[in-house]
């Protein structure tokens, strides 16, 4: 058993190392959109090269928001699940600032070309 204890941990040391991934942050040209209420939102579009991840930043009101994507039956959604969901259709799109405040409404915006 002695002789074969040296064996076992080279094979597990050999397996557990990693062989290391790059990937990229891929972005789009930052899109303008103007909603009802007057707000103006600058949205930037990333993804990440092998696919695993997309995400916007929307900059509006002097604030600064990331918002990963999560599934949706329509669209596009972005949200971090706890305030801020940004959800695209076409050149259409809604800015919900609290999706846990049931009596705020959504803001609806529309992409400027």
């Amino acid at each position: 058993m002695k002789k074969l204890l040296p064996f076992i941990f080279a094979v597990i040391s050999i397996s557990t190392v990693a062989t290391p991934l790059t990937v990229d942050i891929v972005g789009n040209s930052p899109a303008n959109y103007h909603c009802n209420d007057g707000t103006k939102i600058i949205a930037t579009y990333y993804a990440l090269s092998d696919k695993s991840l997309q995400f916007v930043k929307l900059n509006f009101d002097k604030m600064k928001v990331t918002l990963p994507a999560v599934i949706s039956a329509s669209g596009s959604r972005y949200s971090d699940g706890y305030k801020n969901e940004w959800w695209i259709k076409g050149n259409n799109a809604t800015l919900n600032r609290d999706i846990n405040n049931k009596d705020q409404r959504p803001v609806e915006c529309r992409l400027v070309p």
